[in-house]
Order: C-alpha cells, then structure tokens, then sequence
C-alpha cells in the first residue's frame, strides 16, 4: 500500500520539472521566491491515481490469482465458466493464493532496495524528471506482465518476474521518494511540510474511494454469447463485503487522524503545555507505539467482525509515529546528515517490507490450517 517519504534536499534555482536541477545547500526563504504551484498539483494528482490504482485492483486481483489457482489444481479449464466458490476455497488454493502475494511483496522491495541509491544520485545529476519516468514505465511493464500472465492463465507464479521490470525506474519506493524531491524543490520552507501533507492527504482519499468502486465492478453479470447461449463473465467476488470495505474505513480512519486529531494533539501540547518539540515528539512517539500495540492485540484477539473496525479505529490513532519519528530524529542530527539518517530509515522500511511478505504468507498459512477459514478475508485485513 503507497505512504509518506520524507526527502531532505533543498535548492537554489529550478527550472519546472526541468532535466537539471541545480541543487544547493540554501533553501527557497527568498523574499522573491514563490511556491510553484504547478508541478506540486501534478504530484498530488499522480499520488492520488497512483494510490487510487493500486488500492482499486487488489481484490480484482485476488480474485484472478484464485481463479487460475483454484483451475489449476482441479483441473478446470474452461475459460469462460468460473470455478465452484466452494472449491475456491479449498486450503490448498488457498495456500497457492497467498503465496503469491507473499513473495510478490518480497521480489517488489528487492529492486527499490538496490536501485534507490543509484536513481537517487542520478535525480542529483540529471534531474527528478527522467527518474519519475522511469520509475512509472517500470510500474506500467510490470502491472502489464501480471495482466499477460493472468490473461494467459498459466501457471500463476510468473507473475514474480513483473519485479524485475522494478529496476526501471526503481519501483514504488523510487517513484515516492522523487515525488517528494519534487515537492521539496517546489516548495517555499515555510510550505514544505504542509506539502507532504497534502501528498499523504491525496494518498490516503485515493486509498478510501479505490475499494468500494472496485467491489461494484466485481460484481457477476451475465452477458449472452452470440449463439444465443448465456455465460457468466467477468469476476465473482471471493471477498466479503464487509472485508472488502475495511480498506476504505481505515483510510477514512487515517484521513481524520492525519486532519484532524493528530494536528490538534501536536500544537496543544507545543501551545498549551510548552514542550519543546523534540520533548513533544518523543512523547507522541512513544504514545504512538502504545497505541499500535493495543490495536494489534485487538486485531488478533477480536472476537467478532465489529471489534475488528474497533481495532483498526485504535490502530489509525497510532499511524502517526513514522512521523513524529523522523521529527524527532532530525533534530537529534547535524543538518547536513538529515539526508543520510532519512536514508538509512528508507532503507530499513525496505527491509522491513522485504521480511514481511514470507513472514505474512507464513503467518496466514498457518492460520488457514489451525482454524479451517479461508485465508482470502485474512489476506484483505492483513
């Protein structure tokens, strides 16, 4: 799922979007200097679509990895009937399902992961331009392979290869981190933050408006071949409705934590209590991680679907510590380091990403095996 990047670069002079950027260590404080609004609109409007894509098509998705697995394994190849729903949910397609997305997770962070510091140098040099590109024609050529491979219907498992069109452009990571050096450049200091802000902001409303319009879509319709006969096309949805709507509440969640709530929490405690803020970032960091921990152990120990939105609602409230964080990072380290520490922690979430699909797709297979469920539902939530 697409989140906040936080690039540290300044500048001198930039020409819109140009192929060279002169980078500097000032920053746009000029009296003359403005805000550039242009390129700033066109990069929220890309994270918008961007997350608006991504968020549409995963249970699209799912449900195309499902058909092709649950064929496989039993052997059904017509291509115009859809497989039995109770067959579908066989363990062992199941288990083939989430597999996929397991691993595809793991290969998707390999190239962000070594190609960051390449196309990070190359933005540098040659501009943030010829990166965003490049990052976005690697994403279309991947997103492509899986379609061909679906379309295909052979064995699933080639969709992995659509990582290797990641190095293009370096992926999501790379396309993320440009869009904020972008914005960075753009941007007057007094600005900057407000304009990361906005990005998430976009991110998010892209991320809660995606899923319901991509469950209308899935919905079955029946549409008559030309010999009069009626074959029931397009995708079933193997996904539960509620489930289906959860990516949409916990964006909507985010949205009113990140405008609301979280704002408001941060200038009382600078305004009303007097905290200096790193003091106030320390304090919201480790309230975040009190809070996410708590909204874990109600996630795993729900014991019906209405304390699961319980747990995500605590879960939004603690969304914010990447960003306190990194605030409270940056002021700890020498100005001209901020660069480096952000991109160690780039680094590290990359890692992280990377460990998380195997581990996932562990955690999940176990699951489905010990309590007999379907692993479809939890793969939504997870």
């Amino acid at each position: 799922m697409i989140g906040p990047f936080t690039v540290s670069l300044t500048v001198t002079a930039i020409p819109f979007l140009n192929s060279h950027i002169y980078l500097g260590r000032g920053t746009r404080t000029d009296a003359h200097a403005t805000t550039l609004w242009r390129p700033i609109t066109l990069i929220w409007a890309m994270l918008f679509f961007q997350a608006f894509g991504v968020m549409g098509s995963i249970a699209s998705q799912t449900q195309l990895f499902e058909d092709i697995a649950c064929r496989r394994h039993f052997g059904r190849g017509d291509p115009l009937s859809g497989p039995d729903e109770e067959s579908c949910k066989d363990p062992a397609v199941q288990d083939m399902v989430n597999e996929l997305f397991g691993w595809q997770l793991f290969f998707d962070g390999i190239p962000g992961l070594v190609m960051a510091m390449y196309y990070g140098a190359m933005a540098d040099e040659k501009g943030r331009k010829p990166v965003l590109m490049l990052s976005l024609v690697g994403q279309a050529l991947g997103a492509a392979w899986i379609l061909l491979i679906c379309w295909m219907q052979i064995d699933p498992r080639w969709t992995w290869l659509s990582s290797t069109f990641y190095l293009i452009g370096g992926g999501g990571t790379v396309f993320n981190a440009a869009a904020m050096m972008i914005l960075t450049d753009a941007s007057l200091e007094s600005f900057r933050s407000k304009a990361f802000f906005y990005a998430q902001g976009v991110t998010i409303v892209g991320e809660m408006l995606a899923p319901p319009l991509g469950a209308y879509l899935m919905r079955s319709e029946e549409i008559p071949a030309s010999q009069g006969s009626k074959f029931e096309l397009g995708v079933k949805s193997r996904l539960d409705a509620a489930a289906s709507y959860l990516f949409s509440f916990q964006a909507f969640g985010q949205m009113l934590a990140y405008g609301i709530f979280l704002p408001v929490l941060d200038t009382t405690l600078v305004s009303r209590f007097g905290l200096l803020p790193r003091i106030k970032d320390l304090y919201l960091s480790r309230l975040s991680v009190i809070i996410l921990a708590i909204s874990f152990a109600l996630l795993a120990f729900a014991p019906s679907f209405d304390f699961v939105f319980i747990g995500i609602v605590v879960f939004t409230l603690g969304t914010g510590f990447q960003s306190f964080a990194r605030s409270l990072v940056s002021s700890l380290v020498d100005s001209d380091m901020i660069g480096t520490v952000f991109t160690a922690l780039a680094i590290m979430d990359t890692m992280a990403i990377l460990l998380a699909g195997p581990v996932n797709a562990a955690i999940l297979k176990w699951t489905s095996a010990f309590y007999g469920m379907s692993q479809d539902r939890l793969l939504t939530i997870v």
